[in-house]
């Protein structure tokens, strides 16, 4: 009797375990899908623009700023790549290919440690941390102040 009773226990474990975890995931994953306004919507705490909302805007705008430069980038390196590696014969042609490829380099660098650096993931537990009353790192006070004073003077007045 002991071994069904160590059965039961095992099936029931395996089978909920996963319905438990799922919800738990569910509520801290869709973050990753989330865009600027759903992060926005998830975290107001007033009708009035807080902190949390200009934290928001700030990290995707450090966001789409390295989209931008990561394009562009891409787009330098793929046309002065191919500059570079075709045929010319011509030493000035191959040294502007090369000089092209070292200015667009850093962008390839750079934009992608961004992203990391200002990633949905860190978004989503700095405002699960302000949320609970912990506050907003010191680091970002000065974008978060800018922001709070871009959105006052985007918000009409009655």
């Amino acid at each position: 009797m002991h071994r069904h009773s160590l059965w039961f226990v095992l099936t029931l474990v395996f089978f909920t375990a996963p319905l438990n975890m799922s919800a738990q995931a569910e509520s801290q994953e869709n973050y990753r899908r989330w865009q600027e306004d759903a992060f926005v919507t998830h975290t107001r705490l007033a009708a009035a623009p807080d902190s949390a909302e200009a934290l928001v805007r700030f990290f995707f705008s450090q966001r789409r700023s390295a989209r931008r430069s990561l394009v562009i980038a891409a787009g330098s390196a793929a046309v002065f790549g191919s500059v570079f590696l075709l045929p010319a014969g011509n030493l000035a042609v191959e040294a502007i290919g090369l000089a092209g490829l070292a200015v667009s380099a850093p962008g390839l660098v750079l934009s992608p440690l961004t992203f990391r650096r200002y990633s949905k993931k860190k978004l989503f537990f700095l405002l699960q941390d302000y949320r609970e009353g912990r506050g907003i790192p010191e680091k970002y006070y000065p974008a978060v102040e800018r922001y709070l004073e871009k959105m006052a003077e985007d918000t009409p007045t009655k």
